[in-house]
């Protein structure tokens, strides 16, 4: 729970897991889909805020690569 808000876990916590789905499925207002998009969507902001930088940033922006150039 976060902020007394229950929520669900992504594989990364990428906001991409978390939105995606619903441009397959629906998520009605009040449905823990939809609560855990609007969770995620606030811890994101709230973080990008706290470090000062531009909130929405994934790991597709970050473009470094390891010994086998994954």
């Amino acid at each position: 729970m976060l902020q007394g808000q229950a929520g669900l876990r992504s594989w990364s916590g990428s906001m991409f897991e978390y939105l995606m789905p619903g441009l397959v499925v629906a998520e009605p207002a009040g449905s823990v889909l939809a609560d855990a998009c609007t969770m995620a969507l606030r811890e994101q902001v709230a973080f990008a805020n706290a470090l000062h930088v531009p909130w929405g940033i994934s790991e597709s922006v970050y473009a470094a690569r390891d010994s086998s150039l994954a």
